[in-house]
């Protein structure tokens, strides 16, 4: 990274809040009816400052959500619409709490950003995990990236190579005349501007820059899953069947079961 760029430090209560909330998730207890989960973090991140909440996190418990319509998937790359559903039981490197900007700390606790606006470098929390306990890694934010970029089952494609958000990366010059959708689809495997540092940094590189970047990957098609989730990238085999039920394996504050 060069000098002369634009760090930003996250606080960490807001940090460990959501943790705390995943963890109560998975330990079972009662949980306070006043309090959330996420939303309710004592701090901002990036350029917000802080403010003087000091709700207490929920812990445990079972949350129960009423839809108006059937959930056609638990994937985040292929969701359409409202990202608060598949937001409950994944996490993005940052969020908006209640619904609200800026984006504020989620698996990530720090970003330095390039003077020119087009390498972003991501730090991971030293505590945030998936559900079954393992730690994410840059790897996981790797492999969630590639997935929706490169995945036949993402219909979020526009999001990261469409024309806001354009990460590095090369097409496939075998297609002449390409449509639209073939245009978004045809990312060279592994060719993605998105690379583990370490096994808790991320670079993140653009072709170029884009003044809503951080709001743009707290969407919640910019989830992380754990790495070799499923295979429907190369270069992996997959834990699971795609039809398969895999949010159990996700990084948000609650679990579906």
């Amino acid at each position: 990274m060069p000098k002369d760029s634009t760090r930003r430090r996250f606080l960490t209560a807001a940090g460990t809040g959501t943790m705390a909330a995943i963890a109560g998730c998975l330990g079972g207890g009662d949980s306070d009816p006043d309090d959330s989960g996420p939303g309710n973090t004592d701090d901002t991140g990036g350029e917000s400052g802080s403010t003087d909440n000091t709700d207490e996190q929920a812990s445990g418990g079972t949350l129960q959500m009423m839809a108006t319509g059937a959930i056609q998937t638990l994937d985040p790359i292929n969701a359409k619409g409202s990202g608060a559903g598949y937001n409950q039981y994944n996490q993005q490197l940052l969020y908006f709490p209640d619904g609200q900007k800026p984006p504020e700390a989620a698996l990530a606790q720090e970003y330095e950003i390039s003077e020119d606006g087009l390498t972003y470098t991501f730090t991971l929390r030293e505590d945030a995990t998936f559900h079954d306990g393992s730690s994410v890694t840059a790897q996981d934010v790797v492999y969630s990236f590639r997935r929706l970029a490169e995945s036949d089952n993402s219909r979020n494609r526009d999001d990261i190579v469409g024309d806001t958000l354009v990460l590095e990366h090369e097409k496939d010059a075998t297609l002449s005349e390409p449509t639209d959708e073939e245009t978004l689809a045809d990312v060279v495997p592994e060719s993605l501007g998105i690379e583990a540092v370490d096994e808790s940094t991320v670079e993140m590189r653009l072709r170029q820059p884009f003044e809503f970047t951080l709001y743009q990957i707290a969407g919640g098609a910019f989830s992380i899953l754990p790495e070799n989730a499923v295979g429907d990238i190369e270069g992996y085999d997959g834990q699971f069947e795609y039809n398969e039920f895999f949010s159990t394996q996700g990084s948000g504050p609650t679990y579906a079961a």
